[in-house]
């Protein structure tokens, strides 16, 4: 990724308290900031293809949110240098929904999901 600043507006549905998540590698240093202020900064974070780096967490109001991703360039510091490779999308999600648990209903009770608020359904064989 070369060094640069990405900006953007986020709309939040919900009022609460959310993690940020970006995908991909940072090799020098990166930071985030919502509504000018500093959420994160992380520095030399090298994933797999497909995983998220933890920016940080913070308290949003229902609305639009002014977002801004900095990407350092190159330094002195080991690894900070070499190909650059693609990051994004920055993720929010609802801090604490890493806790979230899994439920398991038998087909014959699955009336009782009606309603209900779900990441997802999924059916599996008997």
């Amino acid at each position: 990724m070369e060094a640069g600043t990405l900006e953007a507006t986020i709309s939040v549905p919900e009022p609460g308290r959310y993690s940020v998540w970006l995908r991909g590698s940072i090799k020098s240093e990166g930071r985030l900031d919502i509504d000018g202020e500093n959420i994160g900064s992380v520095r030399h974070i090298l994933n797999n293809q497909g995983q998220y780096i933890a920016l940080g967490s913070v308290s949003l109001d229902r609305g639009h949110h002014r977002i801004q991703l900095r990407i350092g360039d190159a330094d002195l510091h080991p690894g900070s240098g070499g190909q650059d490779t693609p990051i994004g999308p920055i993720v929010l999600s609802r801090a604490g929904a890493q806790d979230a648990r899994v439920e398991r209903v038998p087909v014959a009770r699955a009336g009782r999901l009606c309603g209900g608020r779900y990441d997802w359904i999924e059916l599996s064989p008997p």
